[in-house]
């Protein structure tokens, strides 16, 4: 059954609207200073280039500059820049997850006054560690704390992170509780995806009856296996079934692993 057709005439005229620039890769978040200055984040997934811009006149101008647009070691500069904000103390925040914590997590602020950078906070493995995603945040109207949410969108460890700004130091809140947990409509995708798996099973499931426990069609001579190949198929069998039950334990190891390495 098809669903009721409820399109009708548009609102306003096409001469109502107003292009206000053209670019080439999908916008992620906005931000617009009290003086007009507008300054936008280029989605990650589009993978841009240039990861923060200004507008001027129409046009992305990487910002601060185009040598702030990839990562480097000896000085500060943008990851994955997905959020930013402006606060009353004029100042651009850029929160930076840092392709999903495989970098280093980080928040920056510019004085719009100077374009120079004057605040930078790089996150703890503790805080934000590897497969975390600071999402999105909000600067208080002190601009002395900023509230982070941290999505975990591959481990399904939500939380808050609460920034103080002139301590310099970040602790997670709400870690893993139901009121920071995805619901709704996800519940019903989770269904989706067990009745998919199912459906799969099925299928695949066949296929292996008729390859291993059905007489075959001809009198062809049967493949042998040796012992390296089952042994490898066992080894990514179970591999396979701890890390689908149990995957916070993989991913608990690999955090240790990488804040080992890390120091």
């Amino acid at each position: 059954m098809r669903l009721e057709d409820r399109t009708a005439a548009p609102r306003l005229p096409p001469s109502a609207l107003e292009v206000v620039a053209e670019l080439d890769h999908p916008p992620g978040n906005i931000a617009v200073s009290p003086g007009g200055r507008v300054f936008l984040s280029l989605h990650p997934a589009g993978d841009p280039p240039t990861k923060v811009v200004e507008l001027i006149g129409g046009k992305p101008v990487p910002y601060p500059d185009a040598g702030f647009q990839e990562p480097r070691s000896d000085a500060p500069s943008f990851d994955t820049v997905l959020s930013l904000r402006i606060d009353r103390q004029d100042r651009l925040w850029t929160l930076d997850y840092a392709r999903y914590g495989r970098g280093q997590p980080r928040l920056l602020a510019f004085d719009l006054h100077t374009n120079a950078v004057v605040h930078q906070y790089d996150f703890p493995s503790s805080v934000a560690g590897f497969l975390s995603m600071l999402n999105d945040f909000q600067v208080d109207p002190a601009g002395e704390h900023v509230y982070i949410a941290e999505t975990s969108p591959i481990r399904q460890r939500p939380a808050l992170v609460v920034y103080d700004v002139a301590r310099r130091t970040s602790r997670r809140v709400l870690d893993g509780h139901p009121s920071v947990q995805a619901g709704g409509w996800v519940g019903f995708l989770a269904v989706l995806v067990v009745l998919n798996a199912a459906v799969a099973a099925f299928y695949y499931l066949r296929v292996v009856v008729y390859m291993f426990m059905r007489d075959p069609v001809s009198d062809a001579p049967g493949l042998r296996h040796g012992r390296l190949l089952w042994s490898g198929l066992a080894v990514a069998t179970t591999l396979t079934i701890v890390l689908g039950l149990v995957p916070q334990l993989i991913l608990g190891l690999i955090d240790q692993a990488t804040a080992a390495i890390a120091g």
